[in-house]
């Protein structure tokens, strides 16, 4: 897994990451500053679903585990850093995948209005 943690940082998933990022971001002022509708309102909701559900999750909860993996001895304990680990870390994945899951949702329905 560390080995998989290291080859992540690199630009083919940090650029659509922090892409999407600013998308939401975009997509929020953008329902702010328009007027109260009800696509803007779940514009925003979309867009807050998908920056706290998926990068904030992301932020604050999987790169300080991956972080803490990265220092573990790779001849050391294996069996009992993955079992420290692993549980936590699907955790982290499941509340990702269901604010992305949900973020998309509501999105699909303010762009079907």
């Amino acid at each position: 897994m560390q080995a998989v943690n290291a080859a992540a940082v690199r630009p083919a998933l940090l650029i659509p990451l922090m892409g999407t990022a600013a998308g939401g971001l975009a997509l929020g002022a953008h329902a702010i500053l328009t007027s109260g509708d009800r696509p803007a309102l779940l514009l925003l909701a979309g867009s807050a679903a998908y920056l706290a559900g998926a990068i904030a999750v992301t932020a604050l909860w999987n790169v300080p585990l991956n972080d803490t993996l990265a220092l573990a001895e790779p001849g050391g304990p294996a069996a009992e850093q993955w079992a420290a680990y692993a549980p936590q870390w699907s955790a982290a994945n499941h509340v990702r995948a269901a604010g992305a899951l949900v973020a998309a949702a509501v999105l699909v329905r303010a762009l079907s209005g």
